[in-house]
């Protein structure tokens, strides 16, 4: 058995103690100690109540606020029923990265100049909203260009006033002239979905537009029944080609088939041009003795182009030759027959040439990996 003293430094019990009196002494500075922390706390709780007016006299002190945002070419009105605007941002070039991280040089590669956002919350349920990403593109070709970029696969456009839509479960996507708009909803709950048909509406109807017209190529490709929204528009580096400005191009319904149009300054340049798709194309094939044809060395599909008056005409991705010859002639024969006035809009929207040394053409450094193309010696411009 432990002794006595051992009992007092292991002590079995907690909450005996050996002790049999106290002080008065300790007992009133307690109660004193008491009483203080009372009185403190009773201070706090009255000046807490009745703050000393002089406080607010000092106009630097107060919160100024945050500052309105001009709504830019957000349209008034903009909300649907049962919705307000939460607060409006804008984002240029230099921070776009601050709103959508990971996908800022997507848009920048294709002629981005501004977002605009603003979230749409309802007002009696904050769980359901819609955010609003209004992109300035700077011309009809960008926007449908990221429109087309950002399209689920087997999902049809519709047409709109001045540009393609489509609804995708619980977003809403648009182009509208030079203006590309995502709105993302919350939910798929009815009250979301009837807010971004209306939402559509406002949008047609208050964003500016300088024409109501597709860019020309989507006329082009309708005669061959190509739908607008199966419609890529490459404003450069067009299948990781330097020189490819402005190209727009389709992939056919086998998937596999791409058919491409470009316009050039004039015949002289359109020629010149289809010689350096073809001599692209060789970078990483063989081309067929007498034909505009290229052959792919790894995948065994075709690829060619050839002029049609002042635009270039191509096909690529072909899996057999006579398919990609009767698609190569189809399409320039629809370019030969374009309307004077699409024609002459595809030639004022041209890309000029670039100067020999200016733009270091990808199809290049693959030749010279591969040791067999050189654009000098096949006199390419």
């Amino acid at each position: 058995m432990a002794s006595p003293a051992e009992q007092r430094v292991f002590n079995p019990h907690g909450r005996r103690h050996y002790r049999r009196h106290y002080s008065l002494g300790e007992v009133r500075a307690g109660g004193v100690v008491v009483l203080l922390l009372a009185g403190v706390l009773s201070w706090v709780v009255w000046m807490g109540a009745h703050p000393d007016p002089e406080l607010f006299g000092n106009a630097d002190l107060l919160d100024p606020g945050t500052p309105v945002v001009e709504r830019g070419v957000l349209p008034e009105g903009l909300s649907p029923a049962g919705f307000a605007e939460g607060p409006i941002a804008h984002f240029g070039a230099d921070n776009l990265y601050e709103k959508i991280n990971g996908r800022a040089g997507y848009f920048t590669s294709k002629g981005f100049e501004q977002l605009s956002f603003v979230s749409l919350r309802h007002e009696q349920d904050e769980a359901l909203a819609i955010d609003i990403e209004l992109y300035d593109m700077g011309s009809a070709d960008n926007a449908l260009g990221a429109y087309a970029g950002e399209k689920g696969a087997g999902i049809e456009s519709e047409r709109a006033a001045a540009g393609l839509w489509h609804r995708d479960r619980n977003a809403l996507y648009l182009t509208h002239g030079q203006h590309y708009v995502r709105a993302i909803g919350s939910s798929e709950q009815p009250a979301v979905l009837e807010a971004l048909g209306q939402l559509r509406g406002a949008l047609e109807a208050g964003l500016p537009a300088a024409e109501a017209e597709l860019p020309w190529a989507h006329a082009l490709f309708a005669e061959r029944g190509i739908d607008s929204g199966a419609i890529t528009y490459h404003r450069e580096n067009a299948f990781s080609f330097g020189f490819a400005r402005g190209v727009y191009s389709a992939l056919l319904a086998d998937g596999e088939t791409e058919v491409f149009v470009v316009a050039a300054p004039d015949e002289a340049a359109a020629g010149a041009l289809a010689e350096r798709f073809l001599g692209g194309f060789a970078s990483i094939g063989e081309r067929l003795s007498g034909e505009p044809w290229v052959k792919d060395r790894y995948l065994g599909s075709l690829a060619g182009a050839r002029a049609a008056g002042a635009l270039v005409c191509g096909v690529r991705g072909a899996p057999e030759l006579e398919a990609a010859r009767r698609e190569l002639e189809a399409l320039c024969q629809v370019l030969g027959a374009l309307p004077e006035a699409l024609r002459e809009k595809a030639l004022a929207g041209a890309a000029p040439a670039p100067e020999k040394g200016e733009v270091e053409s990808a199809e290049s450094e693959q030749g010279e990996a591969a040791g067999g193309y050189d654009e000098a010696e096949d006199g390419y411009e």
